[in-house]
């Protein structure tokens, strides 16, 4: 599966809003990819954007070292 970098990169900081700056609860300084969707969620706001990747792709991500990566 190819994935552009750049439309993946957008996608992943139009979430952003929704990652704390340090894990207040679990995952809250994740990407959540689930059902062909990305989430982030820090305990007050919920965001989430159709993901570039596979609808089977399941998983949790520290959001600020795979954004930097891209």
């Amino acid at each position: 599966m190819k994935v552009n970098r750049e439309d993946w990169l957008l996608t992943l900081q139009s979430v952003q809003a929704g990652i704390a700056p340090r894990e207040i609860q679990e995952q809250s300084t994740c990407l959540v990819f689930k059902e062909g969707l990305v989430f982030t969620y820090n305990g007050e706001v919920m965001c989430q954007a159709k993901s570039k990747l596979d609808k089977k792709f399941k998983g949790a991500v520290k959001a600020t070292p795979l954004i930097n990566t891209l």
